[in-house]
């Protein structure tokens, strides 16, 4: 049974050579034993095709420049006003910078989904499941759940 990442990686396969091809990601996660910590973040990833280096194969890929998926956290807050008394959850101003990158294994056709922090020094990895009807991947990463969408697939030729 294919699913949303066989669709789009079947689909970046076909683009034309010399274009760059890529998807708009949103990514949401929540962690619970950090009072219900919630993150936000987007950006996009480019695809990578498969190639060889010398005697190894490197599987296709999406995924972004370096540090340059941008996460919001819902505690770090903002005011509208200097003195402002209400508070608003996801401060623009106080984000941190992601890489994400989805793989295709070489063999069976599985996936990896790795998110790396440069300011926190960490890389979590998980295999993505996929909810059929919203089309939405998820998976469990530490202590929290993530989940990922992916839209406006776009393959532009590089000029």
């Amino acid at each position: 049974m294919a699913n949303i990442l066989d669709d789009l990686f079947g689909w970046a396969a076909q683009q034309p050579a010399y274009h760059t091809t890529q998807v708009s990601l949103a990514m949401t996660s929540i962690e619970i034993t950090r009072n219900n910590l919630v993150s936000y973040a987007d950006g996009f990833l480019k695809y990578h095709p498969g190639h060889s280096v010398g005697m190894i194969f490197i599987p296709a890929s999406f995924a972004s420049d370096a540090n340059q998926i941008t996460q919001y956290f819902s505690d770090r807050r903002f005011s509208l006003t200097p003195q402002g008394l209400v508070q608003y959850p996801f401060d623009p101003n106080q984000t941190d910078p992601l890489t994400i990158s989805i793989r295709r294994s070489i063999i069976g056709g599985n996936y990896t989904i790795v998110i790396q922090s440069s300011k926190w020094n960490f890389s979590e990895t998980f295999a993505p499941q996929f909810d059929a009807h919203t089309n939405v991947i998820y998976g469990s990463v530490g202590n929290g759940l993530v989940s990922i969408a992916l839209c406006n697939r776009s393959s532009t030729q590089i000029k």
